[in-house]
C-alpha cells in the first residue's frame, strides 16, 4: 500500500471546473437574466440559468458518456442530476471544499480515464484525467462523488 499524490489528475480537474464555472458565472453577472441565482459569499458571482456536463468514463476496455444538464430543473441521462448538479453548485457557491483525502491506495494500475466537456451558450472546454486504479479515482473524485458517478467505476475495487 502507497498513500498516492494528491497533485495528480482530478484534484487539478476539480480546480480548473470551479475557477472555469466562476469566470463563467462572473460572465453572467452582467447579465439582468432574472433565471440567474445570485452566489451566497460573492454577490458578483451569479451562476448560469443553464450548463451542460458531458461526463465520459473509460475503464477496463469499457466506456460509458452520460449527459448532465444544471438548470432550474436538473435533467439529462446522468443517474443522480439533481445531487450532482447540486453538489457542484454547493462547491461554486461555498468554496473549494475539502482537499481529498491521503488515501492508502494499493500500487496495483487497473487504470480509470475521466473526460468532462462542459459546455456553456458558446463556449466548450474539455478536462480530461487519469487515474491508476479504481481507488485513487473514489479517493480524488470525493468532492464531487455524485458528480462523477455515472454507473461505470465500480466501488473501489483496488483496496
Amino acid at each position: 500500500m502507497y498513500k498516492h499524490n494528491r497533485s495528480t489528475g482530478i484534484w487539478l480537474i476539480l480546480s480548473v471546473v470551479v475557477i472555469s464555472m466562476m469566470i463563467l458565472c462572473v460572465q453572467c453577472a452582467d447579465t439582468e437574466d432574472p433565471a440567474s441565482q445570485p452566489g451566497d459569499n460573492d454577490p458578483n458571482i451569479v451562476l448560469p440559468k443553464s450548463i451542460t456536463f458531458n461526463i465520459t468514463e473509460t475503464y477496463q476496455e469499457k466506456e460509458m458518456s452520460k449527459i448532465l444538464v444544471c438548470s432550474e430543473e436538473p435533467h439529462g441521462d446522468h443517474p443522480k442530476p439533481k445531487e450532482a448538479c447540486e453538489e457542484l453548485k454547493d462547491l461554486i457557491l461555498h468554496g473549494e471544499g475539502e482537499e481529498p483525502p491521503m488515501c492508502p491506495c494499493p500500487k496495483i494500475y487497473d487504470p480509470v480515464h475521466v473526460n468532462v466537456n462542459i459546455y456553456y451558450e458558446d463556449y466548450a472546454i474539455n478536462y480530461p484525467a487519469d487515474f491508476d486504479n479504481t481507488c485513487i479515482f473514489h479517493c480524488e473524485t470525493k468532492p464531487l462523488e455524485q458528480f462523477f458517478d455515472i454507473g461505470l467505476v465500480p466501488d473501489n475495487t483496488s483496496k
